[in-house]
């Protein structure tokens, strides 16, 4: 499995080694590494795009924020559909992840999965550029990926050391439990 983290300036690839069962063991180091590619750089592309398009010299940043994230604003009291310009923006730098992805994956077919997290996932889709063999996957809710392995991984290493995980009162309907502040 590899995972790839698309951020902000960086993207982030770890080819994830498991034994035969398919339990993860470790990170093949030769295959994994940071490409200086992120959705930041589309939005960059982006202001260049949209000022061209409205001949202005800087688009101001809450526009252009609005833009980046609906595809459309309001200008000069008018709604206007940019979601071309947005599309235009992420194709160049979706490519380039693309390509430093399957760089370093190579055939890929060591893979069972590649999961693409961070707060780039959905933004840069990379379903339609990785070859459907690898069953490319955005995460749910890819921008706290991250954060939910880390607390998967403590919750695995607290069991392991003893601790007992509980909800804590009043939140019955809790899905993920934690550790009871007496035992911390």
């Amino acid at each position: 499995m590899a995972v790839v983290d698309i951020g902000g300036r960086t993207t982030d690839i770890a080819v994830i080694l498991t034994d035969e069962q398919g339990v993860p063991v470790g990170i093949d180091r030769e295959r994994s590494g940071s490409e200086e590619f992120g959705v930041l750089q589309v939005r960059d592309t982006l202001a260049s795009l949209l000022s061209r398009e409205l001949r202005l010299d800087r688009i101001d940043d809450r526009t252009l924020d609005t833009v980046f994230r609906l595809g459309k604003a309001k200008i000069y009291g008018k709604m206007q559909d940019f979601g071309g310009l947005v599309q235009e923006a992420s194709a160049k730098i979706r490519m380039e992840i693309a390509n430093a992805v399957r760089h370093r994956l190579g055939d890929g077919t060591s893979l069972q999965a590649v999961w693409v997290v961070g707060g780039g996932a959905h933004k840069i889709d990379l379903r339609g550029v990785l070859p459907p063999e690898w069953n490319v996957v955005v995460a749910d809710d890819p921008e706290f990926a991250n954060v939910t392995g880390m607390f998967l991984r403590a919750r695995d290493v607290l069991l392991r050391q003893g601790y007992h995980l509980v909800s804590p009162v009043g939140d019955s309907d809790r899905e993920t439990p934690v550790v009871s502040a007496g035992e911390v």
